[in-house]
């Protein structure tokens, strides 16, 4: 096995790969394909945020870091009765393989298990491959190929959390002159003109758009003022704040998170498709 992975059993039945290689630290929870930490070593803090009131359960999603959405995001389409963001980040994954890169960084690939619980909720065959770069960058791949015999749709999105210092120290820029569809606003649409900070609620869905940039000029850190968001063209960048007097972070009432995501509209999936993201 890689020497820069070791597979942990923690006391709550959950199994992790951690990852130590001489350009970042991380770890990835089997169940869900969960990358639940993160952080260069150039760098003196956590990219990736975890809640401290996090549930480490068998069936239950971990709150923080970067959950997998699939194959539905939000609800499903026609059952209510399936859980929010689809089943993949509460179903067990197997590591397939690990690659020392070489350029130090590491590489894991990882295949759900089609366990009862999958073929209740999707009856066409599939296969889910993940693949995991953890560097002085991160880098996910999620890759769905369709191996039925007539299409079915999906929908997926990477729910990432990111550590910042405040809500109010941040601004998103990038999306500029992106066009957008503002839940808020009744899902009424327009253009973005200038970059994006937060004072109010917030929950918009952008197109035709570029890489992303989460600048926070008040981190206590200079090395992670501004991280980078470079996603696929097939993916939808989605910012979401739900801010009160008592609310100063985006998603939850702490001023330690950022909450931003990326997803593509449900479609029909007669092949294979690949969603990628990129940290930086």
């Amino acid at each position: 096995m890689n020497k820069s992975i070791k597979i942990i059993d923690e006391a709550d039945g959950l199994q992790f790969i951690e990852i130590d290689n001489s350009l970042a630290v991380g770890r990835v929870a089997l169940q869900g394909g969960h990358v639940d930490w993160w952080r260069p070593k150039s760098a003196k803090q956590d990219v990736l945020w975890r809640s401290s009131n996090a549930r480490y359960e068998k069936g239950r999603s971990i709150r923080g870091g970067v959950p997998i959405c699939w194959p539905w995001f939000g609800k499903h389409p026609t059952d209510g009765s399936f859980c929010a963001h689809g089943f993949a980040r509460v179903i067990p994954w197997k590591l397939l393989e690990s690659v020392q890169l070489k350029n130090g960084a590491t590489k894991i690939v990882l295949t759900m298990i089609p366990t009862e619980a999958v073929t209740k909720q999707l009856t066409y065959s599939f296969e889910l491959i993940l693949t995991i770069v953890v560097g002085e960058s991160l880098y996910l791949n999620l890759e769905t190929t369709n191996l039925s015999d007539s299409p079915f749709v999906i929908s997926e999105g990477y729910h990432t959390y990111f550590y910042i210092s405040d809500i109010k120290n941040i601004k998103v820029t990038g999306l500029e002159n992106s066009i957008y569809t503002d839940k808020i606003d009744n899902f009424g649409s327009g253009i973005e003109k200038k970059p994006i900070t937060f004072n109010n609620e917030f929950d918009r869905v952008y197109t035709n758009s570029n890489d992303c940039y989460i600048e926070d000029e008040k981190f206590n850190t200079s090395e992670h003022k501004r991280l980078v968001l470079m996603q696929s063209s097939d993916l939808l960048p989605v910012v979401f704040a739900a801010i009160s007097e008592t609310t100063t972070s985006i998603f939850l009432p702490k001023n330690s998170s950022i909450f931003f995501f990326v997803f593509p509209f449900f479609f029909s999936l007669e092949m294979i498709f690949f969603a990628s993201l990129l940290l930086s």
